[in-house]
This record gives structure tokens, C-alpha cells and sequence, in this order.
């Protein structure tokens, strides 16, 4: 795998013909979680896991009771213990195609309590990817997130509340996003309407801040809300207004992201138009589309 990171043509060839072979093998999956755990080298570690990603299901069936829970536990660690950050990466994707296959049954509670932990801890790093992975779980797992969507919706907010990070709530607000799409049962919405607002703040700080791709991600969740006339959105419409009407105007964003704003703020006062007027929005969008 080593030879994989080099520049010797022929070294290259012979190393991914003998991980060619290397990969049908029985004992593929096996070898390679051992080196994601224990190879002394970055590169191998990160890329034992990304080979290991499409065989972890198959992986996880041929292993008795006790080693899958061992199994578990050292994906668990990892998180915490891997110095590399695209190690880490390889190994949310480890986890998030096992969690799409046992959380649904509640079969790994404890995948939830170590982000909750996460959360908490005093690595900027750590608390970072515990919402990295809890975005990619969501997407993972689509409309199956309904019963737990409370319980995601308390780990996220305390993400978003984050003081000492700027990267922690832009990817808290990303996870919060991802949250919203999945939820398509309007009742079950309802329940994150005093969400929004703090959703909101986080936004306005990363524009702020110039995150332009914690804004971009912010725009998309809005976007879908406006277009699924989402009942979080009703009681929020000033803040989400103006947040568009600043995007509009942030000559430091790029076209594309502006043009997202303007087509979302478009369609808001198409649906709210009374809303508008109420809460005199009308000469601030007139102002913004005029400066556009």
C-alpha cells in the first residue's frame, strides 16, 4: 500500500496488481481492519479503510457475537484516538455503512452515546467530526432518522451552542440540515420550529465569518424548507428574510451562492407575500434586488 503513495510507475502497476488479487481473498476485510487499527502509516491506515468501506457489511456477518461487539468498540475509539484527520474521515465511512445497517433495529446505542460525548469534548477536532458523522448517519439513513429525531435534534443544538468553534457549528448547522430533509412528515417538523431561530444565528455568524460553504449548505436547507412550505419556517419568516437579503448583497460571495439566495427569497415572497408586508421586508428586498 505504501508503493500506492509513491511516484515509480512500475512499483505503482506491481502494488495494484497484487491488491487486486489482495482483495478477492477471503481475508481481505479482516487484514484490513487490522491495519486501520495498528499500521504505523498514515497512508495505509487511510487507505485500509477506504478499501475496507464496501466489504463491512459482508465483513460484519462473518463475525461471531463477541467480535462484532469488539468490532464496535474499536470503531468507537478510533474516532477519538486516530491522529489522522483523513484516517478519521475513512473511518466515519466505516461506521456510517454499519450504523445504516443497526441502527434502525437500536442495535449499536452506544454509536449514539459516543456522539453525544462527542459533543463535549475538549478536542475542537473531535467535537467537529462527531457532527461530520452524524451528518453522513442522517443522509445514510434517510426517513428511517423519524425515531430518533428528537434525540438528534438535543446533540445538534448543543453543537450549534458551541463557543469555542466556528468549525463545530458550521457542521452542526450541516447535520441540522441534513436533519430537516429527512423528516418529511409535516407533524413530526413541528417540533424543531424553536430550532430555527438558532439555526439562524449560526448562519449569520459563518456569513459573518466568510464560511461561504456552511452558508451555501444553510441556503439548501432553506431553499427545501420554502419549497416543502415547511411549518417550522411561518413564525421565523423576518430573520430567514433578511439572512437572504444580506447573502444578496455580500459582494464577497461568490455569483452562484447569491444566486441561491435571490431565487430562494424569490420563491419566500411568492408564498408569504402578506408576511412580507406585515413585517416590512418589501423596501429592504426592492433595495437587495436592486443592488443585484
Amino acid at each position: 500500500m505504501l508503493a500506492l503513495g509513491g511516484t515509480d510507475n512500475l512499483l505503482l502497476k506491481q502494488a495494484e496488481a497484487y491488491l487486486k488479487v489482495f482483495l478477492n481473498k477471503k481475508a481481505a476485510a479482516a487484514t484490513l481492519f487490522t491495519l486501520v487499527q495498528h499500521s504505523p502509516h498514515v497512508l495505509v491506515r487511510q487507505l485500509s479503510g477506504v478499501l475496507l468501506r464496501p466489504k463491512m457489511i459482508t465483513f460484519w456477518n462473518r463475525l461471531t457475537p463477541a467480535l462484532r461487539e469488539q468490532l464496535k468498540s474499536v470503531l468507537i475509539s478510533r474516532l477519538a484516538e486516530e491522529p489522522g484527520r483523513g484516517v478519521r474521515k475513512a473511518v466515519v465511512s466505516l461506521i456510517v455503512a454499519l450504523g445504516k445497517a443497526l441502527l434502525p433495529g437500536g442495535n449499536w446505542p452506544e454509536l449514539m452515546g459516543a456522539i453525544q460525548a462527542s459533543a463535549k469534548h475538549p478536542s475542537e477536532d473531535v467535537r467537529e467530526l462527531g457532527m461530520v458523522l452524524l451528518r453522513d448517519l442522517i443522509e445514510a439513513l434517510g426517513e428511517q432518522v423519524g425515531p430518533m429525531a428528537e434525540g438528534l435534534k438535543v446533540v445538534i443544538g448543543e453543537a450549534l451552542a458551541d463557543a469555542g468553534s466556528r468549525k463545530v457549528r458550521a457542521a452542526a448547522l450541516r447535520a441540522l440540515g441534513a436533519l430537516l430533509r429527512c423528516i418529511e412528515d409535516k407533524r413530526n417538523l413541528s417540533a424543531f420550529k424553536d430550532v430555527l431561530p438558532v439555526m439562524m444565528t449560526v448562519t449569520q455568524q459563518c456569513l459573518e465569518a466568510l464560511q461561504e460553504d456552511a452558508v451555501a449548505d444553510a441556503l439548501g436547507t432553506i431553499q427545501d424548507l420554502v419549497d416543502y412550505d415547511s411549518p417550522i419556517l411561518s413564525p421565523h419568516i423576518d430573520p430567514v428574510a433578511r439572512f437572504l437579503i444580506a447573502v444578496l448583497g455580500d459582494e464577497r460571495l461568490e455569483d452562484g451562492t447569491r444566486d441561491v439566495a435571490a431565487g430562494s427569497l424569490v420563491r419566500l415572497v411568492e408564498a408569504k407575500p402578506k408576511t412580507f408586508l406585515k413585517k416590512g421586508l418589501v423596501d429592504a428586498v426592492r433595495g437587495a434586488a436592486e443592488a443585484w
